[in-house]
């Protein structure tokens, strides 16, 4: 699903390569390089890769600055305005022409193996579950590292924008946006009760909930009796 690599140059001035904010010098021999990646897929057809979508998806909700809101709503969708982290997600994937409530009733139909802990299906509230979502992109999705090593090209290039991010298992859900801080660690776009930006350098922060699962999401791997599209 590589399509594309976009390097980026971490520097100490934080500026992104190709940015139009001061000049383009070189960067010094302590800089390190990131490839972000496109997805080869277009699964809406609007000329923008996958991953693309679900970032300019999650950062468009993230401007909205939702109150935060995970109660339950009959048809499963909270008010404009309002949302869970799940939601942000959900407004993400919508981005990129996908139906992430729509798939994950259908994998909970089709496959409850892949959710352990759900005794009680309830299409109202599944999908805005953490958990949920976890046993579906667990299911389907590719599966990355959970560790962060500032600095680390390597490990950095397994954090490309679009990845999911899981907390605690259950507590809490992120998109993984396309911008880097100066030690190449990307920025998180995700409703965390924040009152400030919702797209922030969360996973640098000392004191943070724990990454239990990181994903890159794949529509070729959505068997096609769970792969829905987003009809709006």
């Amino acid at each position: 699903m590589v399509g594309a690599m976009i390097l980026w140059h971490g520097r100490s001035s934080g500026i992104l390569a190709g940015s139009s904010a001061g000049s383009t010098a070189v960067p010094s021999e302590s800089a390190i390089t990131v490839a972000n990646i496109r997805s080869s897929s277009d699964y809406n057809h609007n000329g923008i890769d996958d991953y693309t979508d679900i970032v300019r998806g999650a950062r468009a909700e993230a401007k909205v600055h939702p109150t935060y809101d995970d109660g339950y709503y009959q048809g499963g969708y909270p008010p404009e305005g309002r949302g869970a982290c799940t939601d942000l997600v959900e407004h993400a994937f919508r981005a990129a022409g996908f139906d992430l409530k729509a798939m994950v009733d259908a994998d909970i139909a089709s496959h409850p193996e892949h959710y352990p802990g759900l005794t009680r299906p309830d299409p109202n509230i599944d999908f805005r579950r953490s958990g949920t979502l976890d046993g579906f992109f667990g299911a389907y999705a590719i599966r990355l590292t959970n560790d962060i090593r500032p600095g680390d090209a390597a490990n950095l290039a397994q954090w490309q924008p679009g990845d999911i991010v899981i907390f605690d298992h259950t507590k809490h859900i992120a998109v993984v946006s396309d911008r880097r801080d100066d030690r190449g660690v990307p920025y998180l776009i995700h409703n965390n009760r924040q009152k400030g930006d919702m797209e922030e350098d969360y996973l640098s922060r000392i004191h943070r909930r724990t990454v239990t699962s990181h994903y890159r999401f794949d529509a070729s791997r959505i068997p096609a009796d769970v792969l829905r599209a987003w009809r709006g």
